[in-house]
């Protein structure tokens, strides 16, 4: 087994670690006994490479599974809150994560202070739209904290647990006693995209600047519930969420419209960089977004590359790191699984689908979005239908017609904002565009939504997801064509 094929075995080792124990929930001594076997197997036959091999991945899985037991810190403890669990209790806390603002709530981060036993603790405070509260912002939080729970099967506290959120807060009486108390960068970036999502909507009226914003920087709490219905119907909703595929249709459309005004080289490098660097901080620079420029990122260097497990050891590598980090986000961040299956899906999926659309133009990157986006959706399918209950019969049809004009959708957006941040009135001239290309989506997504039997219900348990993605694996095995998988070529040779 060559060295590519061994460091790629380790790293899914980990993952296999990591899956089993938040499948299962394996306690830490479990973990200790598989890697003893593991450090036995390695010792007798250390002059035997299978045997050694196997022994070090077992180690790996059992290191996983280690990792994922320890995710839970003590801030994430139920017994640190139980104290004040049902009781009314006055919390002074600062809000450490920008407010998710819906129609009639916000939802405010905060991390306490006081009292000192829950010094530390995360807690998610739901409050009344009326209450206007900022990055930084320090609260006094009266009411009664509740440990979230498992919800018609769902666990809600494990989904927390991720964020580092250890309990809930439900319209307590909420006093603003200081501000200013955040990270200065992160404020400085919180408010830089705050006051970008203000001109927007200053310049786009609603529903149209709110889905501007959340395809910008995936501000989705503003969208009408009507609007995201269609979304979900349609198969559009990965349209609305920072992912790593969002990141890499508009690295691949920026490229082509830098090639159209003849930019490139060295220029076109650095013209991308600056842009992925812009779009990151304007969608606040936190993890989830950090996360999905990433994988955007590795996503369009693997349909340039030329060896398929060069590109997928770098790829499984980027998703270790992270649930290194993080072991929550492999069962808990939605987002983060889609971006993971959509980068492996342009990987391995989208050279065999290429020759396919020789037919689609090529300007502006048309071809490749298109075959980009296909593929995408065919590894991302099953998650999706599970995630939400409902398998969108029409979504090849919503996405081909919607998402290669999305990274255009996208850059008028963003003009528009920024020329609205300087002025007003010269920003809502320059939203035109924008409003065109978000009025076709909208008015196009609500017909298609209303299509009969455009989405069919259809919840699909985990041992169904994992059947299906083991199929697909074999597909892909078997046509794929050993040892190269030159994707870059098969697109661009159809040209």
């Amino acid at each position: 087994m060559t060295k590519s094929r061994i460091f790629l075995a380790l790293c899914l080792a980990f993952v296999v670690g990591v899956s089993a124990a938040s499948l299962v929930g394996l306690p830490f001594t479990f973990a200790a006994a598989v890697f003893i076997l593991g450090g036995l197997a390695v010792t007798v036959g250390w002059y035997r490479p299978r045997a050694r091999l196997i022994g070090f991945l077992v180690m790996v899985v059992a290191f996983g599974m280690w990792r994922y037991s320890t995710a839970y810190s003590a801030r994430t403890d139920p017994k640190v809150l139980a104290p004040f669990v049902g009781k009314t209790a006055t919390f002074t806390a600062v809000v450490v994560e920008p407010p998710a603002e819906f129609p009639n709530r916000t939802q405010l981060t905060v991390s306490v202070e006081s009292p000192p036993e829950a010094r530390g603790v995360k807690l998610l405070a739901t409050v009344r739209r009326q209450q206007a509260h900022r990055y930084g912002d320090v609260l006094e939080l009266t009411g009664r904290a509740q440990i979230p729970g498992i919800i018609s099967g769902f666990d809600y506290r494990s989904y927390l647990a991720k964020e580092g959120i250890a309990g809930t807060i439900l319209y307590p009486k909420t006093m603003r006693v200081g501000s200013g108390r955040g990270n200065p960068v992160l404020a400085l970036l919180f408010a830089v995209r705050g006051e970008f999502l203000r001109a927007l909507h200053a310049v786009l009226p609603s529903p149209h600047g709110s889905l501007a914003g959340a395809l910008l920087v995936g501000e989705r709490a503003s969208l009408p519930d009507e609007l995201l219905a269609a979304f979900r119907r349609t198969g559009l909703t990965h349209i609305i969420a920072i992912s790593g595929f969002n990141f890499t249709i508009v690295i691949v459309a920026l490229g082509y419209l830098l090639r159209w005004f003849s930019v490139s080289g060295r220029w076109q490098f650095w013209a991308t960089a600056v842009s992925i660097i812009a779009f990151v901080f304007i969608a606040g620079a936190t993890a989830s977004v950090v996360r999905a420029a990433t994988m955007g990122v590795l996503a369009h260097l693997a349909t340039r590359a030329g060896r398929r497990y060069r590109t997928m050891n770098a790829v499984v590598f980027a998703g270790l790191v992270m649930l290194a980090v993080n072991p929550l986000l492999l069962r808990w961040d939605v987002g983060f699984q889609l971006s993971f299956l959509a980068t492996l899906g342009l990987i391995f999926l989208g050279p065999l689908i290429a020759p396919a659309f020789g037919w689609v133009p090529t300007w502006l990157g048309l071809r490749e979005t298109v075959v980009m986006t296909l593929a995408a959706q065919a590894a991302v399918l099953p998650l999706t239908a599970s995630t939400f209950g409902q398998v969108s019969v029409i979504a090849p049809i919503a996405n081909l017609l919607v998402v290669p004009l999305v990274p255009y959708t996208m850059a008028a957006a963003f003009a528009a904002g920024m020329v609205g941040l300087v002025l007003s009135a010269a920003g809502v001239a320059a939203s035109f565009p924008a409003w065109l290309l978000v009025q076709y989506e909208i008015v196009l997504t609500a017909v298609l939504a209303r299509v009969p039997f455009a989405s069919i219900p259809a919840p699909i348990p985990t041992p169904v997801i994992l059947v299906s993605y083991a199929a697909l694996v074999f597909v892909v095995w078997r046509l794929s064509p050993r040892p190269v998988f030159p994707y870059a070529q098969q697109v661009h040779e159809l040209a």
